[in-house]
């Protein structure tokens, strides 16, 4: 009776272990995944601000030749922006969305232009260094 009562604890034993290894296990894969999933957004994400960030400078630069297309072209990009921060969280999102809020102020400075306002200078630098700051900050994030 000694033995089956070894083999039994012993098999209670190694049924915990194995099941507390398949949980880790689940767990371990879960997180992979999630990572895997999170780099991937965020190397689009990456990926669509810069492309934002030069079209974002051509645009700024029509801004006095042309205001209306430069607002359609702005709107366009923070649009843009707006639907690659859907699929981020945390940090690489709060960096996308502070992309996507110096662009709007960027349209929204080319569409008063448009309507007759003259162009402020600085704010269009201003957006443009916040911009640059948070491709950076994307870039550190991922």
């Amino acid at each position: 009776m000694s033995t089956l009562r070894r083999t039994t604890s012993t098999a209670v034993l190694l049924g915990g272990l194995l099941l507390s290894a398949a949980a880790c296990s689940e767990d371990d894969v879960r997180d992979f995944a999630s990572d895997q999933a999170s780099q991937a957004a965020c190397g689009v994400a990456s990926d669509a601000l810069d492309q934002a960030q030069s079209q974002v400078d051509s645009a700024v630069e029509a801004i006095g030749a042309d205001p209306e297309a430069a607002a359609r072209r702005l709107g366009a990009l923070r649009d843009t922006l707006a639907a690659a921060a859907r699929g981020l969280n945390g940090e690489a999102a709060t960096e996308i969305e502070k992309a996507r809020d110096a662009v709007a102020a960027l349209a929204e400075e080319a569409e008063r232009h448009a309507e007759g306002t003259p162009v402020d200078r600085d704010n269009l630098e201003r957006e443009q260094r916040e911009l640059s700051d948070a491709v950076t900050g994307l870039a550190d994030v991922c």
